[in-house]
């Protein structure tokens, strides 16, 4: 019977200690805070103006990035191909799962947020738009108007009148025209126009 014998490697040196496999393929520890792209400013075009309340003195709005803005802002941030978003339900609200693709893990990390109730006529539309803007912010997309609180504009400013139910309603259209940002990249001031061109200035000089 013929033996075959296999060639085993020469040693490298007396008491030299050898690399083992797992030791050569091993990844790079992670080092935080991890690096990601930073988010270009969200353009006041791409935001819609919401009306949460109203009465005769003044009128609460809630300002939004629009869901085909941010989904342009992630593909220019992150690469089309370097993110991704899903959906589920838990806890009887609608969430949304946007992940970003992480070198380092060389994984997709994701963050969560669930929908807002807002005021509309289509609220399943608004929970899907709200959990995904919402979601996207925490990657820092959309995250300047996402942080901004109500706006409160009074009646001085904005023309509202009551019809003969009494219900107060907005006399005009409002659309965001520009914003002002602070050193840190946070909004501090908005002006809105109205259907007829007139400027309104948010906090009011």
């Amino acid at each position: 019977m013929e033996v075959v014998r296999l060639a085993t490697p020469k040693a490298s040196g007396r008491g030299r200690p050898q690399k083992s496999a797992s030791a050569a393929v091993c990844a790079p520890d992670v080092k935080f805070p991890v690096e990601v792209p930073k988010a270009p400013q969200t353009a006041p075009q791409a935001v819609s103006v919401l009306i949460k309340a109203i009465s005769e003195d003044a009128i609460k709005l809630k300002l939004l990035p629009g869901a085909n803005a941010v989904r342009d802002m992630m593909d220019k941030t992150f690469g089309a191909a370097g993110w991704t978003m899903r959906r589920y339900f838990a806890d009887g609200r609608l969430w949304c799962q946007v992940g970003v693709y992480c070198p380092q893990e060389r994984e997709f990390v994701y963050k969560d947020a669930g929908g807002l109730s807002l005021p509309c006529r289509d609220p399943a539309l608004m929970r899907e738009v709200t959990s995904f803007v919402s979601a996207a912010s925490f990657w820092g997309v959309g995250r300047d108007v996402m942080e901004l609180d109500d706006i409160v504009l009074k009646s001085t400013q904005v023309p509202i009148v009551k019809d003969d139910k009494g219900t107060c309603r907005l006399q005009t259209s409002l659309k965001v025209d520009r914003f002002a940002y602070d050193d840190a990249g946070s909004i501090t001031m908005v002006q809105f126009i109205t259907g007829e061109g007139k400027k309104i200035l948010w906090p009011e000089a």
